[in-house]
């Protein structure tokens, strides 16, 4: 691989890659040691309890939630009720040791939160995760959705249905900590480049690597993965994008009813991909609103 400059960024062609293609990266560290690890900013991961990298092309999905889309900048989302159903998606998908796919919780999950009278649905987290009873909370991808229930496409495809049902779509997105498993996240290149070089708030009481965003500092300097290099993952929702708002999910409905501002409206974190980021402090789960 080569260096792009200053950028931070290296780069390689490899000619035949596509989709479904397996891969990992062997770095060297500054003491000459070679650690094998996964993509950070990977967007598809094999199924656990393999842990390599899979190439992957969630844009390539063609979006069918125009309506949605229209219908929504015409709405006060911080003067209109909210009613929202949090779920495990995988809970809901359990089938003996494995699990069921984003479309069969399209058809159980859609038509029940419609009846109900949900206006949206909040997902505990669906990024790449290794550990099952983590539920989401302990993620090594976090720019990929989870692999036990299909591709990135398929879980578009779930995100589409449920907008041309009518249903806004909530995720939880946690970035305050990350597990220590050797081939993902934790001392990626040999250093604390992920979590916290201080010690003593390297970790999280439960013993996981803290990411310097519980820290409180500034983005793009040595935060969570998926915040490093000064780069906000803003979730896809077809023909736009939403911003991450830091929230807790206890207080979200609370939180909107009130008229609680979004990080976007307040001018830290931009509607698009950005590398300029200004400082702020995150404790709990981010929800990007799709």
């Amino acid at each position: 691989m080569r260096s792009l400059g200053s950028s931070g960024v290296w780069e390689l062609f490899i000619p035949g890659v596509g989709p479904g293609d397996y891969y990992r990266f062997m770095i060297t560290s500054k003491t000459g040691d070679l650690i094998e690890k996964s993509d950070p900013y990977g967007t598809f991961f094999e199924k656990r309890p393999g842990n390599s990298s899979m190439v992957s092309d969630p844009f390539s999905y063609r979006w069918g939630d125009h309506d949605w889309i229209e219908g929504r900048r015409s709405k006060n989302p911080f003067q209109e009720p909210m009613s929202i159903y949090e779920l495990h998606a995988p809970s809901w998908t359990k089938k003996d040791t494995d699990f069921r796919s984003w479309e069969d919780l399209s058809r159980w999950l859609i038509p029940y939160v419609k009846d109900q009278g949900f206006t949206h649905i909040e997902l505990m987290p669906v990024m790449e995760h290794p550990f099952d009873d983590s539920w989401g909370y302990q993620v090594t991808g976090f720019l990929a959705p989870t692999s036990r229930m299909g591709t990135p496409v398929d879980f578009c495809g779930f995100v589409d249905a449920c907008h041309n049902a009518g249903i806004g779509v909530i995720l939880d997105w946690p970035p305050a900590h990350f597990p220590a498993d050797a081939w993902a996240l934790a001392r990626f290149d040999g250093t604390c480049l992920y979590e916290h070089e201080d010690p003593r708030q390297a970790t999280t009481p439960t013993g996981t690597p803290s990411s310097s965003t519980t820290a409180g500092t500034k983005y793009g300097t040595s935060c969570s993965p998926a915040l490093s290099s000064g780069w906000t993952p803003i979730m896809p929702t077809g023909s736009g994008w939403m911003p991450l708002r830091p929230c807790c999910t206890s207080t979200t409905l609370e939180k909107r009813a009130s008229g609680f501002p979004t990080a976007a409206a307040e001018g830290r974190i931009p509607m698009r991909w950005s590398s300029s980021v200004s400082s702020t402090t995150m404790s709990g789960p981010i929800s990007p609103v799709l």
